[in-house]
This record gives structure tokens, sequence and C-alpha cells, in this order.
């Protein structure tokens, strides 16, 4: 019964009829109401902001110009790639 009462925008009509809560409690619900995307958004703006800082940092770390993987491509070193046409090497 409560889920029903609350779809579709039915909690700001509930909220919002006086008779239903007392004055007090109105107030504090549309408090929340209110400051919970104030809360998102302060939240997203400081993912975003950490973010772009790494973004800018990103520029001063050395990245690394030789492989020591150990993957066995050092073999193939100097060969083209074998052209393949209809399923067949050239």
């Amino acid at each position: 019964m409560s889920e029903a009462l609350f779809a579709n925008g039915g909690a700001y009509r509930y909220v919002n009829n006086d008779k239903a809560l007392g004055r007090k409690v109105l107030y504090e619900t549309l408090d929340v109401y209110e400051s919970a995307p104030r809360t998102v958004r302060f939240v997203g703006l400081v993912f975003l902001l950490v973010g772009i800082r790494f973004v800018f940092l990103e520029k001063h770390i050395k990245m690394r110009v030789t492989s020591d993987t150990g993957s066995g491509l050092d073999q193939y070193k100097g060969e083209q790639p074998a052209t393949v046409r209809n399923g067949e090497k050239a």
C-alpha cells in the first residue's frame, strides 16, 4: 500500500499535504528533499575535481620505454605481417 502511495511523485504530494504531517515534520522533510540534490552535486563536483587533478598529474609520470614482460614478441622483430586474402596467406 505505501509503495503505491509514493509512486509517480506521490511522495511530494503526501509531504505537501499539511493535514497529513505536522508543520515541523513537513519542514524537516522538505529540507531533506532540498538538501539531497545539493549533496549529490557536491560529491559529483569532488569526483570531477579529483579526476581533473589526476589528468594534469599524469603528464609528470614517466612511462616505460622498454618492455620486459618476456612475451616472446622479440623473435618476430623486423618481420612483415603476412597478408591474408580470402582466408589464405598470400
